[in-house]
């Protein structure tokens, strides 16, 4: 009845909190998810219009739900703005401009690109171009980055007690105990003969390093504590072989490209296209390119 429903959608608690739903401004609405999928659905009584966002975001933990939860949330809130006649930008927005085309190296990695439509195709040689940073070792510029390097290196040599002196009281345990040894061997099964660590992201939270084998790819994560010990070292994602595969690049404007990394696993990346250097731009990183 219609005493029954004002109570039912109306909030009761000072967070805007009513029976199951989520009350902001003249919007009722709530999120929901699990591994494999977030969504979202809002709703404006008054002029019976609806917001509904479907996705195949996944998460391995909390807080990178909470952060994908935030963006759904966000994208709802401008399709709302949208609705309202507000210019709003979900994705960089295409704009006119040359692509530029033509051969780049970096190392043994090799770069075609080519005009496709109005959109760049990026080709790499036995490589997903969105995984070019992601197979980029870290150079060594600062002290972080150096301590992964030699975590890196401890895990692909098996020197567990060595490794020791970087973690924190209960890893030491897992290090001098052989659990770690264990751990690695099952993981090391999975990629079959290991040919490559590579230590390629590092902030003060967390590192990332891949592991390459034969038969496949596995990611590692080493979170560190507030004093920058090791307190966990965990599988992160796996991948079959890198093989050449074409991606198209959106531009966006001065020379940018976007490229969208989600199909593969990968985070999204920017390109940038200047005379003779391509310049890949990832997980807060940059590597360059060169025509030649």
């Amino acid at each position: 009845n219609p005493e029954l429903r004002e109570r039912y959608l109306r909030s009761h608690t000072n967070a805007g909190y009513g029976y199951g739903w989520q009350f902001q401004e003249n919007r009722i609405q709530h999120d929901g998810g699990n591994d494999g999928f977030i969504s979202f659905l809002s709703f404006d009584p008054a002029t019976n219009s609806h917001v509904i966002v479907l996705t195949n975001r996944s998460f391995q933990d909390i807080k990178m739900f909470g952060n994908s939860a935030a963006y759904i949330r966000d994208l709802v809130g401008k399709s709302w703005d949208a609705m309202a006649g507000t210019q709003i930008e979900v994705l960089p927005a295409i704009k006119e401009g040359t692509l530029r085309t033509g051969r780049f190296f970096l190392g043994d990695m090799e770069f075609e690109l080519s005009d496709h439509d109005t959109l760049l195709l990026v080709k790499a040689s036995h490589l997903y171009p969105s995984r070019v940073i992601y197979n980029t070792p870290l150079s060594g510029n600062n002290e972080a980055e150096l301590k992964m390097i030699e975590i890196a290196e401890y895990l692909e040599k098996g020197k567990y007690w060595s490794l020791a002196s970087h973690c924190d009281g209960e890893m030491k345990f897992v290090m001098y105990s052989g659990i770690m040894s264990i751990g690695m061997r099952m993981m090391k099964k999975q990629v079959g003969k290991v040919e490559d660590f590579i230590p390629y992201y590092v902030d003060e939270g967390k590192g990332y390093l891949r592991m390459k084998g034969d038969q496949g790819i596995l990611d590692l994560v080493v979170y560190f504590d507030e004093e920058g010990k090791v307190q966990g070292v965990f599988e992160n994602g796996n991948f079959g072989l890198d093989k050449e595969v074409a991606m198209l690049a959106y531009p966006i404007g001065n020379g940018l490209y976007y490229l969208d990394g989600l199909p593969f696993g990968e985070k999204s990346a920017t390109l940038k296209v200047a005379g003779i250097e391509l310049t890949f731009y990832q997980l807060n990183r940059s590597v360059t390119a060169f025509r030649k």
